[in-house]
């Protein structure tokens, strides 16, 4: 059996190499760093890890923290300027290895509650001699006042040495700073985070985010999985952010990436190679869809001289359960007009499930609060006869107790002209009436509900991307419901739950459709970008799963009595740092555990691959013969177990 075994313990090759060059007197060469460098302050010792601080007054002022009362990014600690009186504070990195084109920085920082009666400031300057503050040229100065995190990004030219952080606040307060990333410059940067915003049946729309000022790409895309974008595929010199790949195949799946042109000189390609597959299905009142109706509840006009206009429609089950499980991404309705323009008029969109089939003729609106606003203050216009809307926020239609899809619009805001329009629809009068419902502010349409629009309805594709960190490992967690079989990952990709014993974390590897938001360990190549199928349904994981989910986001009221781990970034070996849920917010996609205090410890440890290894105690009661020991071999008995990892008949077995 494969057993992995790690823990968050200090490396102790680390505290050997400390020591001798401690003894050499020359702690200065240990403390040199190789890029990239990435330090989140955990080791709580930042003289030790080779960083300077430099105040006139006591240094106890500055100061690494624990999160408890304050605040940090990730992990446990982050860094804390505090209380400046006259002179400013500076924080100093350690000797930085050469490069030949320069170096990026990257860091969090925050103003902890403080809120705008403080305003913290600070600036960020590089040297290429030495530690001294007066050989630093520092960027503009930063203002920080309010609560939230921020991003701060930079970049410098080759020869620098030493970075630092200059706190300049004449607040007297507080700023924090956590995450540290030092990484050598690309001589050309590339594009990253590459997406797909919207499809058709024969196109994607792409976009992404650019190196640097660059105005010119190139995007390569194929049909074979793993194509060198080289020597291989389809390539296209793109002018424009985003950009739309036509002359697509309905359902084929393609894989794409894109890279820089810096006036000839290309970058690398990006890191993140994208899958997907162009599909819409036109399947709603696709028959008899050449009625056309003035009245339907597509928003028809757009000034009314004291009332906004709003309307709903609902499309039965029988016609959407096509799109059940799937996310909607786009609508698109048929006009009679090939032009049409509403203006200046905006308008909210809204989906939701409903078992309402048919309204009244005084009937009330649905509650828009219980809808989800999909699009909002969108302008409306009509080309090639087709009203378009991209979802900026994609709606996932579940279809559970065969409810029906509502689509709303609401106008927002008008304009000073009337424009009419006249669309292709479905009279559905005989079929399944009153399920549309125009009002304009003063009067119902009742002739409109006769008729219900033809829409095409375009959905996402069938793949959520993950990225793991250096060390090969992320927790992940997504609102669709997940394929984890091994038959259906992508290949060298695992994903293992989490059983809590004590102090021990044992993950057991996982081979089955999981439900939405469902916490995983996954692992990896390292920085591998894998495409993981979205399943149309999952279920719960077999046993037992200790991973938890923040699914609806933002920080969350802590059990006292429990303490939180999450996966350190890029640790090595694999490491779960504590953190504060009320304080530290966990981000939607990924997992996290909690442990009781007594078995909380910084040395967690983890064992993989042994799904024997933790048995829930209760399952196991009718085989328990003989005596209960705890992990230490004192007998226990029975009627006296708590929450814990135990030894029966020679197995381990948890009591949850």
């Amino acid at each position: 059996m494969k057993l992995k075994t790690f823990t968050l313990r200090t490396n102790l090759l680390s505290k050997l190499l400390l020591g001798v060059a401690l003894l050499i007197g020359n702690a200065n060469v240990w403390a040199q760093k190789e890029l990239p460098y990435l330090y989140g302050f955990e080791n709580n010792d930042i003289a030790e890890e080779g960083w300077t601080r430099v105040s006139t007054q006591s240094l106890t002022t500055i100061q690494t923290i624990g999160n408890t009362g304050f605040v940090s990014k990730t992990g446990s600690y982050s860094f804390r300027f505090y209380y400046k009186t006259t002179e400013d504070q500076y924080l100093i990195s350690p000797l930085l290895d050469d490069s030949p084109t320069g170096i990026d920085v990257s860091f969090y920082y925050n103003n902890n509650g403080t809120g705008s009666s403080s305003v913290e400031k600070f600036s960020v300057g590089y040297s290429t001699t030495t530690i001294e503050t007066s050989a630093f040229v520092w960027d503009d100065e930063v203002t920080s006042n309010d609560t939230e995190w921020h991003h701060y990004e930079s970049s410098y030219p080759n020869g620098v040495k030493y970075i630092a952080i200059k706190y300049s606040s004449a607040s007297k307060y507080r700023l924090y700073i956590d995450d540290i990333n030092i990484e050598i410059t690309e001589e050309y940067k590339r594009p990253k985070n590459l997406i797909v915003t919207s499809y058709t049946s024969s196109s994607a729309d792409l976009s992404w985010t650019a190196g640097s000022d660059e105005s010119a790409w190139q995007i390569a895309y194929s049909t074979k999985e793993g194509f060198d974008p080289d020597t291989e595929g389809v390539k296209v010199a793109v002018g424009n952010n985003p950009y739309t790949l036509t002359g697509l195949t309905d359902g084929v799946t393609y894989y794409a990436y894109v890279r820089s042109n810096y006036s000839g000189n290309y970058s690398a390609w990006c890191n993140d190679k994208l899958k997907f597959s162009p599909k819409t299905v036109i399947s709603l009142c696709s028959d008899n869809n050449n009625k056309t109706s003035s009245n339907v509840a597509v928003p028809n006009y757009t000034a009314y001289s004291s009332y906004l206009t709003k309307s709903q429609m609902i499309y039965p089950y029988s016609d959407v359960s096509t799109f059940a499980g799937k996310y909607i991404v786009q609508l698109t309705f048929y006009a009679t007009t090939q032009s049409i323009d509403w203006g200046t008029a905006t308008y909210d969109v809204y989906l939701a499930e409903t078992s309402t089939s048919s309204y009244g003729y005084s009937a009330e609106f649905i509650d828009w609060s219980n809808c989800t606003k999909v699009v909002e203050g969108t302008n409306l216009k009509v080309s090639d006869g087709k009203l378009i809307i991209n979802l900026t926020t994609p709606f996932l239609y579940t279809g559970a107790d065969s409810k029906n899809l509502l689509i709303g619009f609401q106008q927002t805001s008008v304009s000073a002209s009337t424009v009419s329009s006249t669309w292709h629809a479905k009279n559905i009068s005989s079929i399944y009436p009153s399920a549309a419902y125009y009002y304009n502010g003063s009067s119902l349409y009742s002739t409109g509900q006769s008729y219900l629009p033809y829409v095409t309805i375009g959905y996402a594709a069938s793949t959520v991307p993950v990225t793991l960190g250096s060390n090969g490992y992320a927790t992940f967690a997504s609102p669709r419901p997940l394929d984890l079989t091994a038959e259906n990952l992508p290949s060298g990709l695992k994903a293992y739950k989490a059983a809590v014993g004590g102090s021990r974390v044992y993950f057991t590897e996982v081979d089955q459709a999981v439900a939405a938001n469902t916490g995983v360990l996954l692992e990896g190549a390292p920085e591998g970008n894998y495409d993981i199928p979205v399943a149309d349904s999952g279920t719960s994981l077999e046993g037992v799963n200790d991973f938890l989910v923040n699914s609806i986001g933002g920080t969350f009221s802590n059990d006292e009595d429990y303490t939180y781990y999450a996966l350190k970034k890029n640790s090595s070996p694999l490491v779960f740092g504590t953190f504060n849920p009320s304080t530290a917010a966990i981000p939607t996609n990924k997992a996290y555990l909690k442990v009781e205090n007594e078995y909380a410890v910084k040395g967690l440890t983890f064992e993989f691959d042994n799904p024997t290894a933790v048995q829930s105690i209760k399952e196991a009661q009718p085989a328990m013969k003989g005596a209960v020991y705890d992990l230490s071999g004192r007998k226990v008995m029975n009627s006296t177990l708590r929450k814990g990892l135990y030894i029966v008949g020679g197995k381990k077995m948890l009591v949850k």
